[in-house]
């Protein structure tokens, strides 16, 4: 059969939370091509929604292994090792992936939220510049400078990047919240 169609037949029962039926499609397609990024990580994606994070965790890493250069590959396995808490090595693979790649916009984000939580303000202030130059405008870098912004007390320079992320992303609900705690804190609206 078609690749295309299975790969396709695949996302959408993983939609729809047809785990069977998905894990059905994608082990069709990994077994035409068992290098077959998007099937091996349809199927890490099955064994995490399962809630068995370790056997997730191992699938993605393999698959990394085979192909550390596919950003969905590195950003999968940043995302499990962040749910499974290990944020040292989430962040460690980041900073890899960025020096390897610095394109790698999904991957940047990763990096500012990581830096983020991590309160490494200094860092997460070069790393959204970085975003930025790589990925102009892009929301989330803004985002996260409004955030860091208002955790530094700096409700001014919140309100211009939160309208910035506004302004890029105006359907999303968490960057307006932000948008108008800005506005709150810096007097701007009671």
């Amino acid at each position: 059969q078609d690749p295309d169609v299975l790969d396709a037949a695949a996302a959408v029962h993983l939609k729809l939370g047809n785990l069977t039926r998905a894990e059905s499609f994608y082990r069709a397609l990994i077994d035409a091509d068992a290098g077959n990024v998007v099937a091996r990580l349809g199927v890490a994606e099955i064994t995490r929604q399962k809630g068995d994070l370790p056997k997730a965790e191992s699938l993605i890493s393999a698959v990394y292994a085979d192909a550390p250069d596919d950003a969905r590959a590195a950003e999968a396995l940043i995302d499990i090792c962040r749910q499974r808490g290990k944020q040292v090595a989430a962040l460690r693979l980041c900073r890899d992936i960025v020096e390897r790649h610095p394109e790698s916009a999904g991957v940047r984000v990763r990096l500012c939220s990581l830096l983020f939580e991590a309160g490494l303000d200094n860092e997460l202030c070069q790393a959204c510049s970085a975003l930025l130059e790589y990925s102009p405008g892009n929301a989330m870098a803004h985002a996260y400078l409004a955030k860091l912004f208002f955790r530094l007390g700096l409700f001014q320079m919140a309100v211009d990047s939160a309208a910035k992320a506004a302004a890029q992303e105006p359907l999303n609900g968490g960057i307006y919240r932000l948008y108008v705690a800005a506005l709150i804190q810096n007097g701007d609206l009671s």
